[in-house]
């Protein structure tokens, strides 16, 4: 037993390349590579400035949450993985951690070629502060992504309740924003407003709200029969 566990936990990383719907991964790129050349269209005006943030903030968060809805439910070899001694915690791990590398890639692979798109960050903070404005309601939406694929037992209604959840607050986002209670889960403070003082609030919310998904997801993950 000792050398099965030994020799389950030493391949994860292959296991996750071989196993991973990667074309998925065709829309992380696809939205890369529009969003750069839309920037490169338009100029260094405040129109590229947008799309810049749209991508960071906005988008990012969304491809997250989608990806995350498909990471367990949709492995092939899903009877067999379960099979095999693996808790749950590094099962999570595991595929959530592929998709935040992903983001985090994609995140700082965009900001690289913004200043030689004439794109400034500037007014979203110092280099280190500005990463939160992509990387709180990332967390959130992965995490609800994940919990809400496990919950339903089916990827694509997850992936379809992140898309809602993304939508409505793209449509009520002044509201988000400014209302005392809405505020706490607003995804888009930190693009929209970047100056204001509940903004750390928000992102400690955000992230608090990705744990508490996470721990769902983990809890749901543990009733393996569901899912066989």
């Amino acid at each position: 037993m000792n050398v099965l566990k030994y020799k389950t936990h030493r391949f994860p990383l292959r296991y996750l390349l071989l196993t991973a719907r990667w074309d998925l991964l065709i829309l992380p790129a696809a939205l890369w590579a529009l969003c750069a050349i839309i920037i490169l269209i338009l100029g260094g005006n405040m129109n590229s400035y947008n799309t810049a943030v749209g991508f960071l903030g906005g988008l990012l968060p969304l491809m997250g949450g989608i990806l995350a809805a498909y990471a367990v439910l949709d492995d092939p070899a899903l009877e067999l993985y379960f099979s095999s001694p693996v808790s749950a915690w590094i099962t999570l791990l595991e595929r959530v951690g592929f998709i935040l590398l992903i983001l985090a890639l994609s995140a700082f692979s965009f900001q690289l070629i913004l200043p030689v798109l004439g794109v400034d960050l500037t007014p979203l903070g110092i280099p280190l502060i500005r990463q939160f404005a992509w990387i709180a309601p990332s967390l959130s939406l992965t995490a609800l992504g994940i919990a809400a694929g496990l919950l339903l037992a089916q990827s694509t209604f997850g992936a379809m309740l992140v898309g809602l959840v993304w939508i409505l607050q793209v449509i009520m986002r002044d509201w988000f924003n400014t209302n005392e209670i809405a505020r706490w889960f607003a995804l888009f403070l930190g693009i929209l407003r970047p100056g204001t003082t509940f903004l750390p609030t928000n992102q400690l919310s955000l992230t608090g709200l990705a744990l508490l998904f996470f721990i769902v997801a983990w809890w749901l993950l543990r009733k393996q029969e569901r899912y066989i």
